[in-house]
């Protein structure tokens, strides 16, 4: 699963994630705006913990996250740094108790884009998008994140 979130304006964030079987294939997508002025290393946090409870209600048993934030790796593999940043990634693991095997991997931003896609998207949408089985219709998205930018 692909994990990421954007900085929106007034004082919003955008979370979103997408979810692929072990050969790629799409199953499902999710993104929303949440209320808070958060640091990006937080709204990212934050769109990893929102996976995770999107995760558990689906009842999906196995799940790699994939973060294109190193430190966020780092802090749910071992090392959950400043307050903050920690309390978001201690909801993250007692979370992640309810997933029978859950890990959290980094991969770089271009690895990572389709998610920062569906984060950015939602601002000029409504609050929340879900899409299951039929990928969003991830040109639009595009052309939404290149006006954002």
């Amino acid at each position: 699963m692909n994990v990421d979130a954007a900085t929106l304006q007034d004082n919003k964030i955008g979370v979103g994630w997408v979810l692929r079987d072990e050969n790629g294939k799409f199953l499902g997508a999710r993104c929303r705006k949440m209320e808070g002025a958060w640091r990006p290393h937080e709204a990212d946090a934050i769109s990893l913990k929102e996976a995770m409870s999107w995760v558990k209600e689906m009842q999906i048993t196995h799940c790699v996250f994939v973060t294109d934030l190193k430190i966020l790796d780092d802090a749910c593999n071992g090392t959950p740094g400043e307050a903050s940043f920690g309390t978001i990634v201690s909801d993250y693991i007692q979370l992640m108790k309810h997933i029978d095997y859950a890990l959290v991997e980094f991969a770089y931003r271009s690895a990572n884009n389709v998610a920062r896609v569906l984060a950015k998207a939602i601002y000029s949408t409504s609050d929340i998008g879900e899409w299951f089985i039929t990928t969003p219709d991830l040109f639009i998205m595009y052309c939404i994140l290149i006006m954002l930018d």
